[in-house]
Order: C-alpha cells, then structure tokens, then sequence
C-alpha cells in the first residue's frame, strides 16, 4: 500500500530591511511593509524614506498583521485572541481587540476590509469575528464546530465576502 505523503512545514526566513526594500523596489511608491517573525514584534518598513518602525506590545507571539488601506493604521493578532490596531504614524496603539475568541486560542489570520471600518479575525477556536475598526466592538461572530486544523481566510475586494476554508483530520487511519 502507498503510504501518505509525509507534511512539511516551510520555516520562513527573517526577513532583513535589504531584502524588503529590493523585493519591494519595482512597487509603486509609497508603498509600506510590515511583517512579524515569530517573536512579540512586528516590524514596517517605509518606500517613502520614512524610517523603519518597530511595533512593540504584544505579550504574546504575533501570529497575523494587516495594514489598513490607508496606510494610516496597523493590526496585529497573537497566538492568545488578542490584537491590536497601531497607529503608524504614532507607533502606538490605538485599540486592543478582545473578548471576541475565546481566550487562549491562536488568531491564524486577520483581515482589513477595504473601507478601514472593519477588522475580521480567524481563530482556532473555529470562529470568525467580525469587529469595529474605530470602537472595537464586535459586530458578527460565525462559529462552527469539527476537528479542523490549518484554517485559511480570504477577502473579496469588494468587502463584501469573507472565504473560509479549513482542512479536516481524519484521524481514524
């Protein structure tokens, strides 16, 4: 009998200023970059000269970032439901969104919706939270329930659909 393609995980090197500006160069300018490498920081990188800026505040390992269509904001999710919206021009937080996922789970993605009004999170605790980009409210909450691992979230341009799609274990083998 065959046996299963063994799965590999792809460990992503740090990623160095030099590296982003070059893969950035041929971008329309000014363009922004902000990526976070498996510690409590997330990083943004400017193509207008403005200088690079260190996000410092979660407690917890980053795990997501988005950057608002305007440039003007920031968030950031951790491995314990919790993210938070920068300023990037202040470097500071504006709002700390809580309370939507269960605590303790992991954030696998988040999302901007291209208004800037609203933030969307998915977690694994097998939901998606919808919030208030200005009051951190929640304003949808979708649950589901199985044994799912390795979620994924995609949205529309148009900001008006949210994809979600989650591989199953089949642990009956």
């Amino acid at each position: 009998a065959a046996r299963p393609a063994e799965r590999r995980e792809a460990q992503a090197a740090p990623l160095s200023a030099d590296l982003a500006r070059h893969v950035l160069s041929s971008i329309r300018r000014p363009w922004r970059l902000a990526a976070a490498s498996g510690t409590n920081n997330a990083k943004m990188w400017q193509g207008d000269g403005g200088p690079d800026v260190n996000f410092t505040g979660h407690v917890n390992r980053i795990t997501a970032l988005a950057l608002f269509p305007a440039g003007d904001r920031l968030v950031t999710s951790d491995n314990r439901a919790e993210s938070i919206i920068w300023s990037t021009r202040t470097v500071r937080p504006l709002l700390t969104l809580r309370g939507g996922h269960m605590i303790h789970n992991r954030i696998f993605e988040v999302r901007v919706f291209p208004d800037g009004e609203r933030v969307a999170t998915l977690g694994s605790d097998r939901s998606v939270v919808v919030w208030d980009a200005r009051s951190g409210e929640v304003v949808h909450r979708l649950a589901w329930h199985g044994e799912q691992s390795h979620f994924k979230m995609v949205m529309f341009p148009e900001g008006d659909r949210l994809l979600v799609g989650a591989e199953y274990r089949d642990d009956s083998a």
